[in-house]
């Protein structure tokens, strides 16, 4: 007897809490229900994180078929401190200047493009 009173005591609480919640009807057309479910839809969002990540992977594959540029430069210097007599400045001091510039291209990237 007392499960069946704690059982009905439990249902009419609950009855009487969704009652606010009828009485705050709120009247939507089919368009506006329709919007609603598309905008709080987690699956449909989920779908479009992922259709946004594999756009981006798109583009970083697509990134191999693009040239690749790189340069590099570098300064050395050699001083005599302690040189005596009669010697050539341009021989005891001496700057040694190096410039790179590198250019590439992949031509063929074979299955690796294919199979990503």
């Amino acid at each position: 007897m007392n499960k069946r009173l704690i059982y009905w005591v439990i249902v009419i609480v609950f009855a009487i809490s969704g009652f606010d919640s009828v009485a705050a009807k709120q009247l939507l057309t089919l368009d506006d229900c329709l919007n609603y479910g598309f905008e709080s839809n987690p699956d449909l969002k989920a779908s479009e994180y992922r259709v946004d990540s594999a756009e981006q992977n798109i583009n970083v594959f697509r990134a191999d078929f693009f040239p690749s540029l790189s340069s590099n430069y570098s300064l050395s210097t050699i001083k005599s401190v302690n040189s005596t007599g009669p010697t050539d400045a341009d021989y005891l001091d001496q700057e040694g200047r190096t410039f790179n510039v590198r250019l590439s291209q992949i031509l063929y990237a074979g299955a690796r493009i294919v199979n990503a």
